[in-house]
């Protein structure tokens, strides 16, 4: 079974982190639930195609939604699904409106909107977009919104700060994924404007497959990646929106690693599930738990077997 990217939206604390899809030298559909309060992991229903590289969100606090994959039968699939929490049932809704998919991409849903954006992602194997488009549930349509800056690229971190702001971060673009096609770069969009904006480059090295949230009212971290040598990293940054600014956090606990999945329950705890950690221990199974007022790392209960990697934030919090 697989783990699957999300985003999600402000939500209560103790509530529920859910991971879709995955890869382990092969695709998977499970979906699994972690609790908070137990520190425990149950299964949910499955998805309906086992997949990777997904792009997920949650709208609201009941309903996750999962956009394009790669799977088995088409690498760059376009379909769709909600999650249903009460019903732990899985339905059809509106395809990515692309022939491709959009795999790897950013997704972001600013709080309160009820309205999720879905920004870059490769559209082949050789090259990615600049699309960006936004997807509204309750209407369960599409619209196409103002591009992002150049580069296109995939494998990049995305979050939400406030009601109006969604973030890209870091990322790779094709040809090869040589270090001179892996970026810092951070870019904010508008909701009320619909517009691009360069902010300040993300530390460290430039990096991909890097995955976070936002934390407290006016931030937002990147976790970990795959650096261009190539290997794993620890990094764990934030940025705050009000001073344009990054600063270093506490690295995240070993094992180093990349392609997992990170989401945030209230404002103070962030997750980092499962991933990959490369020329190391691989496929990873680890569930940490970050705390952004103590700045501090706890680790929590594994999720369950098989280890996995997303390619894509795979988490979503219900």
């Amino acid at each position: 079974m697989s783990n699957i990217p999300f985003s999600f939206v402000k939500v209560p604390e103790g509530a529920s982190l859910y991971t879709v899809g995955g890869y382990d030298s092969g695709y998977f559909d499970d979906c699994d639930c972690f609790d908070k309060a137990g520190n425990s992991w149950s299964n949910k229903a499955a998805i309906t195609v086992a997949a990777y590289y997904i792009s997920a969100i949650a709208i609201g606090s009941s309903k996750g939604y999962l956009f394009c994959s790669a799977n088995a039968g088409s690498f760059y699939d376009n379909a769709c699904e909600s999650y249903t929490q009460s019903t732990n049932s899985w339905a059809s809704i509106t395809a990515y409106p692309e022939t491709n998919g959009r795999t790897s991409n950013g997704r972001a849903v600013p709080r309160s909107s009820g309205i999720a954006y879905v920004y870059n992602g490769r559209s082949n194997i050789w090259s990615q977009t600049t699309d960006c488009k936004s997807y509204t549930a309750n209407s369960d349509s599409w619209a196409t919104k103002t591009s992002t800056d150049a580069p296109a690229m995939w494998g990049l971190g995305s979050a939400s700060i406030g009601t109006n702001y969604c973030y890209r971060y870091y990322g790779v673009a094709m040809p090869d994924c040589s270090t001179k096609y892996h970026f810092d770069d951070c870019e904010r969009y508008s909701v009320s404007g619909n517009s691009w904006v360069a902010r300040t480059a993300g530390p460290g090295s430039d990096r991909y497959l890097v995955v976070g949230d936002s934390v407290g009212a006016d931030s937002m971290l990147a976790l970990g990646g795959k650096t261009g040598s190539p290997s794993s990293t620890a990094d764990c940054d934030m940025y705050t929106e009000s001073s344009n600014s990054w600063t270093g956090k506490t690295d995240i606990v070993s094992p180093t690693r990349q392609s997992g999945g990170a989401a945030r329950i209230g404002s103070n705890y962030i997750y980092y599930v499962y991933g990959y950690q490369q020329a190391g221990t691989g496929y990873l199974k680890d569930c940490d738990e970050y705390n952004y007022s103590g700045n501090s790392w706890a680790t929590k209960t594994d999720g369950p077997t098989p280890e996995r990697e997303f390619s894509g934030n795979s988490t979503v919090v219900l």
